[in-house]
């Protein structure tokens, strides 16, 4: 019987991809005045180093950064040499902004606050996101995590990220269940799927381009479009108990 639920945030419980959009129009409009280079190739590229997206080079001369601040800082002062622009004070202001932009922007998806509140009367909640701090706890804060879960798990603050067994290990002591008795809730393969498969926890796959629920999947337990299906999961792990 479950006892406890595990959640990912970036586009599981949270639409990441529309904040990011909406940040990337917002940067793409108050580029228009700094040189005449393409921006939209730019901010792509700037975006996928965030997301620790780089090319051999790129991966070797940012290693040695370990502050999240200077290496965003150094790979947007790159990609702009690398469109031919000097890089100057006023260009690299916006490191800043696009990251408060960011946040600014980030929010649940529609339904998922009401979701929380009614699965918490139940379940314990346990968030666990991977990446850094310096990006993850503003998101954590903008959108109030803490009142919607029981508690929140930030990959950049433990040992280890997903998809180690470790992070699994300990948001079970935290929720007080066995791995049996839990259900792990993501839209990464490789991070959340595989992740909880290797803690034995079972898995919710969030794939958008999934056009329906479905328990019948050789990678996770459940997949389905949205975290809304939870519902459906719920119900047949519920007959599966009492079976």
């Amino acid at each position: 019987m479950l006892k406890a639920l595990f959640f990912d945030m970036d586009d599981t419980l949270c639409d990441t991809q529309s904040a990011n959009q909406k940040a990337v129009d917002w940067l793409l409009a108050e580029l228009a005045s700094h040189g005449d280079f393409d921006h939209e190739v730019f901010i792509s590229q700037y975006l996928s180093a965030i997301y620790r997206e780089l090319d051999d080079q790129l991966k070797q001369l940012t290693d040695p950064i370990k502050d999240e601040s200077d290496y965003r800082h150094f790979v947007f002062d790159y990609f702009l040499k690398q469109h031919q622009i000097e890089p100057n004070d006023a260009l690299m202001s916006y490191v800043a902004l696009f990251d408060h932009k960011r946040i600014e922007f980030f929010d649940f998806y529609p339904g998922v606050k009401q979701m929380l509140i009614d699965l918490r009367s139940q379940y314990k909640l346990v968030l666990i996101t991977n990446g850094p701090a310096y990006s993850q706890v503003p998101k954590v804060e903008q959108v109030k995590m803490s009142e919607y879960c029981d508690h929140v798990l930030i990959g950049g603050l433990e040992p280890e990220q997903k998809p180690a067994k470790s992070i699994f290990d300990k948001a079970c002591r935290l929720a007080d269940c066995l791995a049996n008795e839990t259900l792990h809730v993501g839209d990464s393969l490789g991070s959340d799927i595989k992740g909880a498969k290797c803690a034995g926890i079972k898995s919710f796959w969030i794939l958008p381009e999934f056009t329906e629920f479905s328990a019948v999947n050789p990678e996770s337990d459940y997949v389905a479009d949205s975290v809304l299906h939870i519902d459906k999961v719920l119900e047949l792990e519920a007959q599966a108990h009492h079976a």
